[in-house]
């Protein structure tokens, strides 16, 4: 199941020390990651992709099951696509 989301103030003071560096202009940049839990065998995916500006164009969510740390990471470049697809 994936869910589309978009965050209203995407400040977070336990990154402050951290510097998102813009792509080229005209293009756009996704940041994704996962998270794994080896003992229910669940993952969550999390995306966010934005313009050279930096403006959000928005993001994805979505929970899977899964049974590596390998596949996870497969599935979340799978969802970074499936967003930069629909976003054509």
């Amino acid at each position: 199941m994936i869910y589309p989301y978009i965050m209203e103030d995407d400040t977070n003071p336990t990154t402050s020390d951290l510097s998102w560096i813009k792509p080229p202009p005209r293009w756009v940049k996704l940041n994704f990651d996962a998270i794994f839990n080896r003992e229910s065998s669940h993952a969550c995916l999390v995306m966010v992709g934005r313009n050279s500006e930096g403006f959000l164009l928005g993001g994805m969510v979505s929970k899977v099951k899964a049974t590596s740390p390998g596949e996870v990471e497969v599935l979340v470049v799978e969802l970074a696509v499936k967003f930069a697809m629909q976003k054509q």
